[in-house]
């Protein structure tokens, strides 16, 4: 059982199964064990900008503490289903990195200026959501209970959800993510696309090797699955291997 446990986690999604991991790991701490307190992990500017020292793990801590009880179950597999189909949409996984860095700034940044959360794994979860539905077949279907969607409309029928399972101001934060993940869409596909402009959103060489390795020079772009453009970055080359690519291969389970 052992074994198959670790097959398991070495195949899944590299990025989503830390992001998981770290999750549960601090959820459990927090409301398990009591290791940890929530006043220390939420998201509040005036402990990042005006106390010295500044308190930046709260950048990152806030992305990764579920709700109570079950939610630190729930919370965490929906977190994990939805970042490890977003990756898999990723030809690279340093794009999926990018990806997450990306849309996590921007929810820091609409809620610190506008919605006012503290709190954003939700926000998270669904902004990887709203980009692997984006890239799905709009024939393709999903079940939510008696009913039969088109799967582009999950990421709203899970702001349904939690507004009414939770609050209004809980979808309102939750929404944030979907404002980012559209905005990386926009900046990193429409443009270069269709406006004919440039990726800005490009991911740097040195990234790219703290997962697959150094990138070969002159090598050819790689097309992101579901989209007509191409990213800037470039294939790495065969005989070099990423910091990250020693801890798992990232595939799917039960794929060769």
């Amino acid at each position: 059982m052992s074994s198959v446990f670790a097959d398991y986690l070495r195949q899944a999604p590299p990025v989503s199964r830390v992001i998981a991991g770290l999750t549960f790991l601090t959820s459990l701490l927090v409301y398990v064990f009591g290791v940890l307190s929530i006043d220390h992990i939420f998201f509040h500017g005036h402990f990042i900008f005006k106390t010295f020292p500044p308190q930046i793990w709260r950048l990152v801590s806030s992305f990764l503490l579920t709700g109570p009880k079950m939610g630190i179950l729930m919370d965490t597999f929906f977190l994990y289903r939805d970042a490890s189909e977003c990756e898999k949409r990723f030809t690279r996984t340093g794009d999926f990195f990018v990806f997450t860095v990306f849309v996590g700034s921007v929810i820091l940044i609409l809620n610190y200026l506008f919605v006012g959360g503290f709190l954003f794994v939700a926000a998270l979860n669904l902004a990887y959501a709203y980009y692997w539905t984006s890239q799905e077949p709009a024939a393709a279907n999903f079940n939510f209970i008696l009913a039969n969607f088109s799967v582009r409309y999950l990421p709203y029928v899970m702001l349904i959800v939690l507004a009414v399972t939770k609050d209004p101001g809980a979808a309102m934060v939750a929404a944030s993510g979907l404002v980012a993940s559209h905005l990386y869409i926009f900046l990193s596909h429409v443009v270069p696309t269709y406006a004919k402009g440039s990726n800005i959103i490009a991911t740097p060489n040195w990234v790219h090797g703290l997962f697959e390795g150094r990138v070969a020079p002159g090598a050819a772009p790689v097309r992101i699955a579901g989209t007509t453009g191409t990213t800037t970055a470039r294939a790495p080359s065969a005989d070099t291997g990423g910091f990250w690519r020693q801890r798992g291969s990232g595939h799917r389970l039960g794929s060769g």
